[in-house]
């Protein structure tokens, strides 16, 4: 899986300066994951097929029951763009099993060809515009009524920034751990499609002989090998 997926980003230096203040004040605020690239070998309608198939618990598929632990569920849509999709996941409330929650963080799936026999799957997810509102609406209330207290200012002050930052965590985090269960999902499901690469020599650990250290070695190891043949 490893070899199949990345998280590097990349970086183009002709952008402007507004355009590279933009990407970091998306990437710190509104996306709730760095991002993945997934190498698939079968086509993007394939793709789509089998991780629409595999959203719903099956017990024909106990291999992927850990996928909807706490009655987790996972909600897939084609875009109105070619070899795009959506995603979202919910899950059981634990003191209202009858009720799920709402999802927080929505996924967004794209579809690259990189050759004939491999796609390329870029996965961004980002929050929910009414996980955002819902993310003001109780700081808000709250600060409207501390904002009248009797206290010094810079208490008053710490205290409005204190509830705004914790409900921003809070949601943020939220959205993230959403994201994760989803990108891990779709890694889970596909990860036997993931193409076969030849594996790496680790650095400073294999045992290399350079050219001009060549004929040195071949003169030991065939010295070695007539000591043992002539024993």
């Amino acid at each position: 899986m490893a070899e199949a997926r990345t998280t590097a980003k990349i970086i183009d230096d002709r952008l402007s300066i507004r355009k590279r203040l933009q990407n970091w004040f998306l990437a710190k605020f509104w996306y709730v994951h760095p991002g993945a690239h997934l190498r698939v070998t079968i086509t993007p309608s394939h793709t789509y097929r089998i991780l629409k198939t595999a959203a719903k618990p099956s017990a024909k598929r106990l291999e992927y029951r850990k996928l909807f632990a706490q009655g987790r569920r996972y909600f897939l849509q084609e875009t109105t763009e070619a070899q795009s999709f959506r995603m979202m996941t919910t899950h059981k409330i634990r003191w209202q099993m009858r009720r799920r929650t709402r999802s927080c963080a929505l996924l967004n799936a794209e579809f690259e060809t990189v050759d004939k026999d491999t796609f390329r799957i870029k996965l961004n997810s980002h929050i929910r515009i009414w996980y955002l509102v819902d993310m003001m609406i109780w700081p808000s209330f709250i600060s409207s009524m501390i904002i009248y207290m009797w206290w010094p200012i810079w208490i008053i002050t710490v205290l409005v920034l204190s509830l705004f930052t914790l409900s921003w965590l809070a949601h943020y985090f939220n959205a993230a751990l959403e994201a994760h269960e989803m990108i891990y999902f779709i890694e889970t499901i596909l990860e036997d499609y993931f193409p076969i690469l030849p594996p790496e020599l680790p650095a400073g650990k294999a045992d290399i002989v350079y050219e001009d250290a060549f004929g040195e070695a071949w003169e030991q190891y065939v010295g070695k090998m007539s000591e043992m043949s002539e024993e």
